[in-house]
């Protein structure tokens, strides 16, 4: 197995990381969850306010929406402004 050593000027540049935070807001609304359940062949009641979503079902909701020029050739937002580019 090969190591890959880091040097000590990229361990300083990516602690500027360190502490980041990202929030996002959205509006939950009925239309996810009624796709997710024909998708998932679910006979599910209506959603309405209050109801409780299946476990991981809040996947659905706070997405982030990246410009397609901030896309990488991995299809998800560019490494470099919340998450460190780190090479893995």
């Amino acid at each position: 197995m090969e190591v890959m050593r880091i040097e000590p000027q990229t361990i300083t540049h990516l602690q500027e990381w360190l502490g980041k935070t990202e929030s996002l807001s959205d509006t939950v609304t009925a239309a996810p969850v009624r796709a997710l359940s024909a998708t998932l062949d679910r006979v599910d009641p209506e959603p309405s306010k209050g109801t409780f979503l299946p476990e991981l079902w809040h996947w659905l909701y706070f997405l982030p929406h990246a410009r397609e020029s901030d896309i990488g050739p991995d299809g998800h937002p560019k490494r470099g402004g919340f998450l460190p580019p780190v090479p893995l």
